[in-house]
């Protein structure tokens, strides 16, 4: 998308996963410059900067998974938030970089009790360490931009982002894929469970946006970047368009009581929509439809089209820096 919107690409990261839309479709020659390194490595990260100059850099660096943050606690902390402050420091320091977007999660919220969406002013924290360890680096982040006079670095939380090319593990739309490819069953862990799904074409559409307004206005510091009010839906809902498209799709209950992540989680977009005008393009179904199954055809090929489609859709996306 970006290439597409016209600017020079380059990517840090500590790898990149064997089933991922990178690897599958040999992503490296549209990318300007890259290095394999550890956000955790300052040096690396620094050399990285001062051979690049970045003018914007968006930051999504983290170790992302829940179940994966009880197994490996020191590495989800060291990651997301060490990772985090590292990447802070090269942006106060870049002469080049004057706009720097952190993504966060809808799960740095403090679960309440209540069915009703987080705002941007809720108040942050976590229960399992993926959840704390984000809204550490959040809170990080705002107070770095707090002491940061020269640069703008805004902070974006976004949640339970799908499409066809995650390849993560205990993901709901990844295990389903695996599940379809292997012709074996899924257990779904908790079905009842309300999340704020949205297509990362939307999602990234929400962040290119921020970025772009604030490059040549004011904006809010924080946004959540979610579905509408009357597009949050549960982990059944997804199930059943799965069942739909694949019948063979083999469902299991869960083996044993995942009662650690909250059974609501829906952001409030409000802001975002009202001082970017950006909203979801990709309604749920689609959303879900998009992200199921892997057609025999090459992988890039399938995301050209869906990025075209996309941008045809948002004609108004675009980028100051080029």
């Amino acid at each position: 998308m970006l290439k597409k919107l016209g600017t020079t690409v380059g990517g840090y990261s500590i790898g990149v996963p064997e089933a991922g839309l990178y690897q599958l479709g040999s992503l490296s020659n549209v990318i300007d410059a890259e290095v394999i390194g550890d956000v955790r490595e300052a040096g690396v990260l620094q050399d990285f900067f001062q051979s690049f100059k970045p003018e914007i850099a968006v930051h999504f660096a983290a170790q992302p998974l829940v179940l994966d943050s009880y197994i490996y606690p020191e590495e989800t902390f060291t990651t997301n938030v060490v990772g985090t402050l590292n990447f802070l420091r090269q942006v106060s320091d870049s002469d080049s970089c004057r706009l720097a977007l952190v993504i966060t999660t809808d799960k740095v919220y403090k679960p309440k009790n209540t069915e009703v969406p987080h705002i941007e002013s809720d108040q942050l924290g976590g229960d399992d360490p993926y959840s704390a360890s984000k809204a550490m680096a959040d809170l990080l982040s705002q107070s770095w931009a707090n002491l940061e006079s020269g640069k703008k670095i805004l902070i974006a939380r976004a949640g339970n982002v799908i499409g066809a090319f995650d390849s993560s593990k205990n993901r709901l739309i990844p295990d389903i894929n695996r599940a379809i490819r292997s012709a074996k069953p899924i257990e779904i862990r908790n079905p009842l469970s309300v999340r704020p799904w949205q297509h990362v074409l939307d999602c990234l559409g929400g962040y290119l946006s921020f970025i772009s307004h604030a490059s040549v206005g004011s904006v809010p510091r924080i946004l959540n970047f979610g579905p509408n009010h009357n597009d949050f839906h549960t982990v059944q809902e997804v199930v059943e368009i799965a069942k739909a498209m694949f019948p063979e799709l083999e469902i299991m209950g869960p083996s044993k009581i995942y009662d650690k992540e909250n059974s609501f989680l829906a952001l409030d977009s409000s802001a975002a929509n009202q001082t970017l005008g950006w909203k979801n393009l990709i309604g749920f179904e689609e959303s879900v439809r998009m992200s199921l199954g892997m057609p025999n055809v090459d992988p890039v090929e399938i995301a050209k089209r869906q990025i075209e489609d996309y941008l045809s859709k948002n004609s108004d996306l675009e980028l100051v820096s080029r």
